[in-house]
């Protein structure tokens, strides 16, 4: 079903694409408000 349809599989990868970018931003972001955090402790 998913192969007789290229355009439902490249839709579909390209939502899970863009969350998957849309998350690794989101941890990056969280990261660097920790390290932040910790570099304000620490100093």
């Amino acid at each position: 079903m998913l192969y007789r349809n290229p355009q439902m599989m490249t839709h579909n990868n390209s939502i899970r694409t863009r969350l998957a970018s849309l998350a690794s931003r989101v941890i990056s972001y969280f990261k660097n408000e920790e390290t932040l955090k910790l570099y304000k402790v620490t100093s």
